[in-house]
């Protein structure tokens, strides 16, 4: 049984385009779809698992995968791999030749396409990556293991779970290698793992990749890591729309409202609003062009559109789907122009 992890923390509308992603994707593989997410929402799809919070504001950050540690327990008995997976990431290709690969070979299953925070660099090199919820198939036996070491699926760290045995066995080898610098950590001067952690540049699954590391490098096929950048992945990550969720819920009522957004946003706004028109919070009538076709991220952007318009009639509703060759003909028309 192929468990699959995923989270809801956008707008509630993306939750069937998703999860139509995801079944067409994983047609022919056994398995099981949970979804953190907050109660408030009511979300009532069939055959999904819910893990639901209650918070008083939806519109607030909340770290899910802080407490998926307890519930992944519960799943091992009939588990052979899981699919760690967030609401922005969508499948380009069906997915069971990874799935397969992943329980054969009892590896990790990484999307290749973006390096997405590597874990551990040398002399400019990518050496390990960063495990994350980004699309990436893991065996149960690697998640047995990581439990029975108290290892965080989230961005905690060990102040936070005294039971951890993980530093104590594995700290002298990481402190002989690393130093820090932004979310990465480099070769050089040694590092105690506690201060990394204190520096509030951990992300989510961090210790669970540095877990990976120290344990056994071989949970991870290094040489088609180093080889996975230029062969391309099999998901496209259109990032960052949960950010706008949070910051500018006054989308919800006037698209016109992401002219509020600070300047930084501009790297992603095509892949924002490309997310929102497809969950049907923005319509083609919107003034959504300049936003789809925002210089700073258009050719990244371009080429994730091509990638999952192979594939995108076989999963997208009629409506999304006319939604999607409208942007994809914005693209063309702006790139013949």
């Amino acid at each position: 049984m192929l468990h699959v992890i995923t989270t809801i923390a956008h707008h509630p509308k993306g939750f069937a385009l998703h999860l139509r992603n995801l079944r067409w994707a994983l047609n022919g593989c056994e398995y099981a779809i949970h979804v953190q997410t907050f109660a408030n929402w009511k979300l009532n799809e069939s055959n999904v698992r819910y893990l639901t919070k209650q918070v008083s504001d939806p519109l607030s950050y909340y770290m899910f995968w802080d407490d998926i540690f307890g519930y992944l327990a519960t799943l091992l008995e009939d588990a052979s791999a899981f699919l760690f997976i967030e609401q922005d990431i969508l499948f380009t290709v069906p997915a069971l030749v990874q799935v397969e690969q992943c329980v054969r070979e009892q590896k990790l299953v990484l999307n290749l396409d973006s390096p997405y925070l590597s874990i551990y660099e040398a002399a400019e090199r990518r050496v390990y990556p960063r495990i994350w919820e980004g699309a990436t198939m893991v065996p149960a036996r690697i998640v047995a293991e990581a439990i029975e070491h108290n290892v965080s699926f989230g961005n905690r760290h060990e102040r936070s779970r005294p039971g951890s045995s993980m530093y104590r066995q594995f700290e002298p080898k990481l402190a002989s290698h690393f130093t820090t610098k932004s979310k990465t950590l480099h070769a050089g001067d040694p590092i105690r793992l506690p201060e990394f952690l204190d520096c509030e540049l951990v992300d989510t699954m961090f210790e669970f990749s540095l877990f990976c590391f120290c344990a056994d490098k071989s949970y991870v096929n290094l040489g088609q890591f180093h080889k996975g950048y230029e062969m391309g992945g099999f998901v496209v990550h259109f990032r960052g729309p949960e950010s706008v969720h949070r910051d500018c819920p006054e989308i919800y009522n006037d698209a016109k409202r992401l002219d509020m957004l600070p300047r930084w946003y501009d790297e992603r706004l095509n892949d924002r609003a490309l997310m929102f028109l497809l969950a049907g919070v923005f319509q083609q009538g919107d003034d959504l062009r300049k936003w789809l076709l925002s210089a700073t991220g258009l050719p990244p952007f371009a080429e994730k559109v091509v990638r999952l318009e192979r594939h995108a009639g076989e999963w997208m509703s009629s409506v999304e789907h006319g939604k999607f060759q409208w942007v994809k003909q914005l693209i063309e028309d702006h790139q013949r122009s």
